[in-house]
């Protein structure tokens, strides 16, 4: 027989750029606070996550960002010490700083 040549080629389809979480202020306050994250390429994020908990867009304080650069949103219920996440159809970036929730939860 004949040897069968194949190739395969991947394409990795994504829109637009991976957001890039510069700061997040305040680092830290009580859970219902408004916490502001600053970077870029946030427009269209999907989602806010501390730790496991998600925020979905459509429950940013502002609705969607403002500009490409900032997101406001409300510390969750569920929240605990942990890093935010923010998610677009470009990727994913984790901030390098920890939020700190201040209260209990109760």
């Amino acid at each position: 027989g004949e040897k069968l040549k194949t190739s395969i080629s991947l394409i990795q389809n994504k829109i637009g750029n991976a957001p890039s979480i510069r700061r997040i202020s305040p680092t830290s306050g009580p859970r219902g606070a408004e916490v502001t994250i600053y970077g870029s390429h946030f427009m269209g994020a999907t989602s806010v996550s501390f730790g496991d908990t998600k925020i979905q867009a459509v429950d940013f304080v502002e609705g969607y960002p403002s500009h490409n650069g900032e997101i406001k949103v409300l510390v969750p219920d569920t929240a605990i010490d942990s890093q935010i996440t923010v998610r677009t159809p470009g990727g994913n970036d984790t901030s390098d700083t920890i939020f700190q929730v201040t209260d209990d939860g109760f």
